[in-house]
């Protein structure tokens, strides 16, 4: 999957609201934090705390 910018974000940093607006555009189906949550999770996905020095680098970064 191409980064955040690539997919026509602004920031280059993975948000969460970000990811089923992608999932919308590319699969044409819907779903709730929640519900991506609970998907993402059963395919064993999981959150990724950024380090500090990424979360320096997304700060102030907003998207368009």
């Amino acid at each position: 999957m191409p980064g955040p910018a690539a997919s026509g974000f602004s920031d280059q940093c993975w948000m969460l609201a970000s990811i089923p607006e992608i999932v919308g555009r590319r699969c044409g189906v819907e779903y709730t934090l929640a519900g991506l949550d609970l998907l993402l999770h059963r395919i064993g996905w999981s959150v990724q705390v950024p380090s500090r020095m990424e979360i320096a680098s997304c700060a102030g970064q907003t998207r368009s």
